[in-house]
């Protein structure tokens, strides 16, 4: 498997999201910080496969179904 830098950047967004989702996070101000910037390089990083145009790529169904299969084993605790 090849992992790019935006899968990195994948873990290191979930990471942090766990880190501020614990009960007494050490910084949470600079851990909204870091998320941010996961977030904006995740976003803009030229692999991406959404194109902004229309905002859904191929890649779109398939994040789609891992969510729900996540949120269905319980792993996930939020909802839309």
């Amino acid at each position: 498997m090849n992992l790019t830098c935006t899968d990195a950047a994948q873990r290191a967004w979930h990471r942090t999201d766990a880190a501020l989702a614990s009960p007494a996070p050490a910084d949470p101000s600079a851990l909204r910080r870091r998320l941010l910037l996961l977030s904006t390089r995740i976003w803009w990083h030229p692999a991406g496969d959404a194109p902004s145009s229309v905002g859904r790529g191929p890649g779109t169904a398939a994040l789609r179904r891992h969510v729900r299969d996540e949120r269905s084993r319980g792993a996930v605790g939020w909802t839309t």
